[in-house]
């Protein structure tokens, strides 16, 4: 048994174990302490203590092998059958003033990679033909493959073609690091920093802890300050072990017979996928649009009069943009499947964490056209909160649990995605070093036919609408805009009116904008089917 099987195993049994004075103590149900379960505590005695004695000086796994979590095994799944696919490039830059040095900057890299053991960790298939990741100790790694100096002149073409080119550096999942930093001095007191992550390492929520964490460090070092940072309170691998550990759970037997309920009970599918294999990852379109603060205000008193949040009243406005045409011209009830990315940082614990925390949800929503908006708005958020209170079994096991539901329709693929970040680490001061503005790199590929992000900039909230090219056109995403603008807008003046009626006044919107056109409009719904 492996020092890693042998906590699956007291996790299992609610069995603790800490060292004091040199010493395992073993704590629980006396009558679950079997001989097998002692044998492996002596036998494993020096490398627990060390473990244990590690972690509570600092919170990080000592180097060695340890498994995958389920998001990480279908990434790695991914990257072992097309090692140069570019679809897990996570791409994120800041303009930051103040001065900068060479040595600086290498020192604060030390001490991030030093923190984090999610970016030292590489991934390997084992003799027994299992998925492992190795952590490495941070003498293992030359931090001089972590990030490299690019002179841009303070040309804007030049720092353009970098930065794409940055962004679409493959990794090596079995030697590289898995954060390359770019530096580009742009003035005197200014200069461009980009983070290239890999995903089956990190997450959206990682990104603002790495540049919180370098930045305190570059102004620590720059200062010439003694550098005090708490460790994180968790590493990855606990996550990883708690995982296996819910696994077994009942609560996990409980989530899976909800989502195969879900499965079932979804007896419409969803109009926007029928045709499109949304697995084929395809080159994306980006298009930003805001939403200033005043709306954003508006939006979110509404929301508590439905009682939802601002997240569900713009999830509500996105599924009926993509399902107007369905409801206008197809009376009744319609349904949609879309996706969301949540955070799995359920405790404090792992608040600091770097790594991949997120699971995707298919969630499932139902519409009917003689509804009122604000009814709308209602059913939304009921059916949000009721997939939120399962949000934790793995999307890996709910597509499993879906496969073999009887009754279930056979086409469960995730026709759009959505989501709204609002990270608290993004929001912190330091004297010497501030960031300017953050740059935020769409990805090159997606497998998502159509997405939309919202980041909370303070002031409002900025939008990406991201898309494959060879389904959606430049025409049909301005219309997918200005349709989501107007329905706002309506919403905010008029959240009582009939759905029908609201979504055919928009309709004739549309059409009066776009009345000097020759070209017949082609709708978004024919473009996910695929063209011809």
């Amino acid at each position: 048994m492996s020092i890693v099987d042998l906590f699956e195993k007291l996790s299992s049994l609610n069995l603790k174990v800490k060292v004091t004075d040199g010493n395992l103590f073993l704590s629980g149900d006396e009558n679950l302490i079997t001989s097998e379960i002692v044998g492996q505590l002596r036998h494993h005695k020096l490398a627990l203590i060390d473990m244990l004695e590690h972690k509570e000086h600092k919170s990080s796994p000592v180097a060695g092998n340890y498994p995958l979590s389920l998001a990480q095994e279908e990434i790695f799944s991914t990257y072992l059958a097309d090692s140069s696919t570019l679809q897990f490039n996570l791409c994120s830059a800041l303009i930051l003033q103040g001065e900068l040095e060479k040595e600086a900057i290498e020192k604060a890299t030390r001490l991030l990679f030093d923190k984090h053991e999610s970016l030292r960790t590489r991934y390997f298939v084992s003799d027994d033909h299992e998925y492992i990741q190795n952590i490495s100790e941070l003498e293992e790694l030359p931090i001089s493959w972590c990030w490299s100096l690019f002179n841009c002149n303070q040309n804007a073409s030049a720092i353009e073609e970098a930065c794409l080119g940055f962004s679409r550096l493959p990794f090596d999942l079995s030697a590289d690091p898995m954060l390359k930093l770019l530096v580009m001095p742009l003035t005197k007191r200014k200069f461009m920093l980009a983070m290239l992550r890999h995903h089956i390492s990190t997450d959206g929520w990682s990104f603002a802890i790495l540049v919180k964490d370098f930045c305190t460090f570059y102004n620590s070092v720059i200062n010439q300050h003694q550098i005090v940072d708490d460790p994180a309170k968790s590493n990855y691998i606990d996550y990883v072990l708690e995982e296996r550990s819910y696994l077994k759970s009942s609560k996990c037997h409980e989530q899976r017979t909800f989502w195969e309920h879900a499965s079932k009970s979804r007896t419409v599918p969803p109009i926007l996928l029928k045709g499109v294999k949304n697995e084929s990852v395809e080159i994306t379109g980006i298009s930003n649009f805001e939403l200033d603060g005043p709306i954003v205000h508006e939006l979110k008193c509404i929301s508590q009069r439905c009682r939802g949040s601002l997240y569900t009243v713009l999830l509500t406005i996105f599924n009926l943009t993509l399902l107007k045409d369905e409801l206008i011209n197809n009376t009744g009830k319609h349904s949609i499947s879309m996706g969301t990315d949540v955070n799995l940082r359920n405790s404090m614990e792992f608040e600091d964490t770097v790594g991949l925390f997120v699971n995707r949800l298919p969630l499932v929503f139902l519409y009917d056209s003689s509804e009122t908006i604000f009814e709308a708005m209602t059913s939304t958020t009921l059916a949000f909160l009721e997939f939120m209170d399962n949000k934790q079994l793995p999307f890996q096991e709910i597509t499993r649990v879906a496969a073999g539901s009887a009754g279930a329709p056979k086409d469960r693929k995730i026709c759009a995605l959505f989501g709204l970040h609002n990270n608290p680490h993004s929001e912190f001061k330091l004297q010497e070093l501030q960031i300017e503005q953050n740059i935020f790199f769409p990805p090159s590929f997606s497998n998502i036919p159509i997405t939309l992000y919202f980041t909370d900039v303070g002031s409002g909230l900025i939008a990406e609408l991201i898309y494959q090219k060879h389904r959606v056109s430049s025409l049909e995403v301005d219309i997918v805009i200005n349709t989501f603008k107007k329905l706002t807008q309506h919403i905010i003046c008029n959240p009582d009116d009939s759905l029908l009626s609201s979504l055919r006044d928009i309709e004739s919107q549309l059409k009066a904008d776009r009345n000097a056109r020759r070209k017949p409009f082609s709708t978004i719904k024919k473009s996910l089917m695929g063209r011809s």
